[in-house]
């Protein structure tokens, strides 16, 4: 039945509105995943099962993990399934799916019931966790399995479903956080979740109400990553990364299963187990959520996590550059004249270093300074730039810039598409300016950046949480920058020498 599912999957994501799935994050689950994920769930499978599937579309997910059951028919002998479906053809085909699924299961003496739910999956549990004073709802069961592909898309602030959220005391601002988050309350002690999800949610500050709700729920089991971004959905051109994890709800495992895959089959895949430490590490008041799948994960994760500062221990600060363009329009200028100040785009970056003005570049190279623009400026100093945006073909993923003073100007305008790095007096001492640009163009940086980054986008907010070296490494780093030109070659050399000689690490590089 699963292969007639996929067969159809294609045309019915074809015959769904492009526009409507964009908005909704609505993105089909091609079913060698589905069937990789209903492997996951631990084995032997319970006498009787109930499951939940919060997002089922056409059911591709719930008639995988039936299709498991089948095939341990001897252990099982009932399965209740409960399936939000709130999209009316989705739903009217996800009836017959099931209906269909369960004449199949009666010759091997498997009792299936199921329930469509054709509303809201937010709104139901979290109803059902905050219960009205008048008990017009009946509450959920307890869940012995979960499985899901949720929604990509974000949480508006003032919807009905984020209301019903915080009532439920969940804080998150994406769908697929969300449901994750309700669906853990759900599950029976013991009982297992598997999702597909982006990645994104494992680092940044966004995320870190959701790592905490689910860290103190659940423990991994298992995560698998997909060694490209578009694997999962590529008939969708989804570039997000995407990962596969099981959770069981009981106190942390020892050690996690982890594994990737180059294509969509988990068949061929790697798989490694690691302490759970590995994945989060004590103390870690971030939580953040690190995949070191392979050897190679591991040699970065130990050279970076031996550095313990990070940039506020420096004295030093981060934040996005304050002028949005479309919004100055009528201040932004192509080239400079005497009433304007110098505009900073990451189009003005030259290896590692601002040249301005350029006069080929496609960007402005100045905005006015006046009553209106002058909040958004910065005094003229010296300061560490890096791009937040980069392509997925790019070879790095951090790319920086040092900004030196121009002179005959007192205000510097930084773009929105940059971020500053720079000390609270604006007034970056040079040594560490210097140092810190060598540091960023590091290979070790940009590996360990995409090791716990899930998308090719570089905040504030993940600079913030970077490891950096002491100041005394920086001024030896900032050696091998002249100003304009980083040796990177020099500086990874530096640094191996560094965590050999200080920090005791001598494990080989995996890749030679």
């Amino acid at each position: 039945m699963l292969e007639v599912l996929e067969s159809n999957r294609s045309q019915l994501s074809s015959a769904l509105d492009p526009q409507a799935k964009v908005a909704n994050g609505q993105f089909l689950t091609p079913s060698t995943i589905a069937a990789a994920m209903a492997d996951m769930f631990s084995v032997p499978l319970p006498n009787e099962i109930v499951l939940l599937d919060p997002g089922a579309g056409s059911g591709i997910l719930t008639i995988a993990f039936l299709e498991r059951v089948a095939r341990q028919s001897q252990a099982v002998a009932r399965v209740k399934v409960f399936a939000y479906e709130n999209d009316d053809f989705l739903a009217r085909l996800l009836e017959s799916n099931l209906h269909n699924a369960a004449v199949g299961l009666i010759d091997q003496g498997i009792e299936l019931t199921y329930n469509v739910l054709r509303e809201d999956f937010i709104l139901s549990a979290s109803r059902s966790l905050v219960p009205p004073l008048l008990d017009a709802l009946k509450e959920l069961p307890s869940f012995t399995h979960v499985i899901m592909n949720p929604p990509y898309h974000k949480l508006s602030s003032g919807s009905d479903q984020r209301t019903c959220l915080e009532r439920a005391g969940i804080q998150t601002s994406n769908l697929y956080s969300a449901f994750v988050a309700l669906a853990l309350p759900l599950l029976r002690e013991g009982g297992e979740l598997v999702a597909i999800t982006p990645r994104s949610f494992c680092n940044g500050p966004y995320f870190r109400p959701f790592r905490r709700h689910l860290l103190d729920a659940a423990s991994f089991e298992r995560i698998h990553v997909f060694e490209r971004r578009d694997d999962a959905f590529s008939e969708d051109k989804v570039l997000q990364e995407n990962i596969i994890f099981h959770l069981r709800k009981s106190r942390p495992q020892r050690r996690v299963e982890l594994s990737s895959s180059l294509g969509r089959s988990l068949e061929s895949s790697t798989t490694r187990l690691v302490p759970h430490e590995s994945i989060v590490q004590d103390g870690d008041p971030d939580l953040v959520i690190r995949i070191p799948s392979n050897e190679s994960d591991d040699y970065v994760l130990e050279r970076m996590t031996a550095f313990t500062n990070r940039l506020h221990d420096l004295g030093l600060q981060v934040s996005t550059g304050p002028v949005v363009d479309f919004r100055l329009r009528r201040h932004i200028l192509d080239q400079p004249d005497r009433d304007s100040v110098p505009l900073i785009y990451s189009a003005h970056f030259v290896d590692q270093h601002v040249e301005w003005p350029i006069e080929s570049a496609k960007k402005p190279n100045a905005i006015a300074c006046n009553e209106r623009t002058r909040r958004w400026l910065y005094p003229n100093s010296c300061y560490v730039l890096t791009r937040r945006f980069s392509s997925k073909e790019e070879k790095r993923r951090i790319y920086p810039a040092l900004f030196s003073p121009i002179e005959d100007y007192d205000w510097i305008g930084f773009e929105n598409h940059v971020n500053v790095v720079k000390s609270p007096d604006n007034d970056l001492y040079p040594t560490t300016a210097f140092g810190m640009v060598s540091y960023l163009s590091s290979k070790i940086v940009d590996l360990f950046f995409r090791q716990f980054s899930g998308h090719t986008q570089v905040n504030a907010a993940d600079l913030r949480l970077l490891p950096v070296p002491p100041s005394s490494t920086l001024s030896e780093l900032a050696n091998y920058f002249d100003g304009k030109k980083v040796d990177t070659q020099a500086v990874d050399a530096h640094l191996e020498y560094l965590f050999k000689i200080k920090y005791g690490i001598t494990s080989p590089n995996p890749a030679g």
